[in-house]
């Protein structure tokens, strides 16, 4: 029997925007740092993320967070990869 599987949906910037919950340029700034999905390309103009990207993208951030702070510094170790890039 044929299996049937289901797209992975193509979510657009403001789709991205909502869920992540980061600006446009910080986005853009952790996908020159390699800390964010990769968009590809839908046309000469448009680009779009797999959704299951994202959800992964989430997901690890959701998993690097401490269960119990223990010291700052540890805590911003762990955090580094999913707080907001700064712009020079």
């Amino acid at each position: 029997m044929n299996e049937i599987q289901i797209a992975d949906v193509v979510l657009r910037l403001p789709q991205v925007i909502d869920r992540v919950k980061l600006s446009r340029s910080s986005i853009y700034a952790r996908i020159a740092a390699g800390t964010f999905p990769q968009p590809f390309a839908l046309g000469p103009r448009a680009i779009g993320w797999l959704q299951s990207d994202i959800t992964d993208f989430i997901n690890h951030c959701a998993k690097r967070r401490p269960s119990r702070p223990s010291n700052s510094a540890a805590v911003a170790d762990q955090l580094l990869e999913c707080l907001p890039v700064a712009s020079s």
